[in-house]
């Protein structure tokens, strides 16, 4: 039996932040919002988790180990239609920061056999602690 491990971790780390994060945010869980175009309205740009609260803030999941040059644009599109500030790829790759001039990305790593550990690196992260 195959599993699709994109769709696995996506619905697994989905799941924790929807239980961690909910008392914090309003979390949504692949809302289709944005477009990359208004005219015509084609390019769907779905987030896999989009935190609001005072501020808007992207959580993207990805199942690999090197974060590639299509994933970055993809954020980079997430982060000017939705005027997120805060980008987060949750991934089991390294840590790393990006810095732009309106955005930052920050790549979290996913401890999958330690999931407290990340939530709290995650909400150090969000809050700034």
């Amino acid at each position: 039996m195959l599993f699709d491990m994109n769709k696995l971790f996506e619905a697994y780390v989905a799941e924790h932040i929807k239980k961690y994060f909910s008392d914090r945010f309003m979390v949504k869980i692949q809302a289709q919002e944005k477009f990359l175009f208004d005219e015509p309205r084609t390019f769907a740009l779905k987030p896999d988790i989009i935190l609001e609260g005072d501020e808007k803030i992207i959580l993207d999941t990805k199942w690999k180990f090197k974060i590639s040059e299509d994933d970055m644009y993809q954020m980079f599109a997430y982060a000017k239609r939705y005027g997120a500030k805060k980008i987060f790829i949750l991934s089991p790759a390294e840590e790393d920061f990006y810095r732009a001039e309106d955005f930052g990305l920050k790549i979290c790593n996913v401890d999958l056999f330690n999931m407290n550990l990340t939530i709290k690196k995650l909400l150090a992260e969000l809050t700034g602690s």
